[in-house]
């Protein structure tokens, strides 16, 4: 037997549970539909952002490769202000630090480099930009702060340039033995295809045969 014996009770059953829960379904409805459609406005607007980053990334490059300094320079402050939530900040911190120590303006530099190591959360970034700051000081002479910085690794792929770079703060304290052994270890840590630059390969050569020069 139904639950329902005639067609009026199911009518007013159904009507009772529009009353009751008719308010919820349709907010439940409105909620779901906002959900959608909100999330594809943000991903839309969220993949515009990042083109429009990307597109400005590229404008950088372009002045940089014309020796537009001042331009590209500019418009990698731009990216920085505009931008900060994409990865592009970083990097154009990254090439606004290299031609500021072109231009030997060392202490700036400096100062762009450690912004992009306190903003920066991509990995990459960081990583790369703690090297470049290391090399910086170590040209400072200040090698004990260049060391101490190499001690946080961000993206351990960079692991052959961190040793070679602990190498040459090392070298230039005129601590041969921790030089030689973090030129061997950056040899060692290189990626599967990926072969150490001539210059690394020099820089042990050099020391392992002064080496064996004084041994003997």
């Amino acid at each position: 037997m139904d639950i329902y014996r005639t067609e009026e009770e199911q009518i007013e059953y159904l009507k009772a549970w529009g009353k009751k829960y008719g308010k919820t379904v349709i907010f439940s409805v409105a909620f779901a539909l906002v959900v959608i459609f909100g999330g594809r406005y943000w991903q839309q607007q969220h993949e515009q952002y990042a083109i429009q980053a990307s597109t400005g990334y590229q404008v950088l490059l372009q002045e940089r490769a014309l020796g537009q300094n001042d331009i590209a320079k500019t418009q990698a402050n731009f990216l920085k202000q505009n931008y900060a939530k994409t990865p592009y900040a970083g990097f154009s911190g990254l090439f606004l630090a290299k031609i500021l120590i072109e231009e030997n303006k060392l202490s700036e530099a400096e100062k762009e480099l450690h912004g992009v190591l306190d903003s920066s959360t991509d990995k990459t970034v960081r990583q790369i930009a703690r090297i470049r700051y290391a090399r910086l000081l170590i040209s400072q002479n200040k090698n004990q702060d260049a060391l101490k910085l190499l001690e946080t690794i961000d993206n351990p792929s960079y692991k052959m340039l961190i040793e070679e770079s602990k190498g040459d703060a090392y070298f230039a304290e005129k601590n041969i033995p921790k030089a030689l052994t973090a030129y061997r270890a950056a040899v060692k840590s290189a990626l599967p295809g990926v072969t150490p630059t001539p210059l690394l390969k020099m820089k042990l050569q050099d020391l392992e045969t002064n080496t064996i020069e004084k041994e003997l």
